[in-house]
């Protein structure tokens, strides 16, 4: 019988971490200027208000000291401006915030990549379409 809860225990924590996750969106515009807290810890302590630029190098998307690389067998999608006004986009601040607000991050030490159903960056490419990417938060450490 013991056995029994446990088993259901499992089965329930991990549905209902499941049904929490959701995919999470950003707006990517290289080459402007925002603002952020920015941590060198992933619980967010010590963290201060700093004024970066979204920027895009070889490999990676940069938004402050947040790096995400495009995920490697994802297909490019393509919204219109009118499917991304509906959509719910986030800032890289509430990123971390729903990071560290998720259930099961204990001490904070999941990989972002887990806690949400997919990270999409959406890029402007003409003035009334957007470029999808799926995309994979990357541990870096700033110079």
């Amino acid at each position: 019988m013991r056995a029994l809860h446990i088993i259901m225990l499992i089965l329930f924590s991990s549905t209902h971490y499941g049904q929490s996750k959701r995919a999470i969106y950003l707006l990517f515009e290289n080459g402007k200027h925002d603002v952020c807290h920015i941590s060198p810890f992933r619980d967010g302590r010590n963290s201060k208000k700093v004024l970066y630029q979204q920027r895009v190098t070889e490999s990676f998307f940069v938004y402050a000291n947040t790096y995400f690389k495009i995920k490697s067998g994802s297909i490019l999608q393509y919204k219109s401006k009118q499917e991304v006004e509906k959509m719910q986009i986030a800032t890289i601040d509430e990123f971390w915030q729903e990071f560290r607000a998720a259930p099961g991050n204990r001490n904070y030490l999941t990989n972002p990549n887990l806690i949400f159903d997919g990270i999409y960056i959406l890029t402007l490419v003409e003035n009334k379409r957007y470029i999808v990417y799926q995309v994979e938060w990357m541990e870096m450490f700033n110079e």
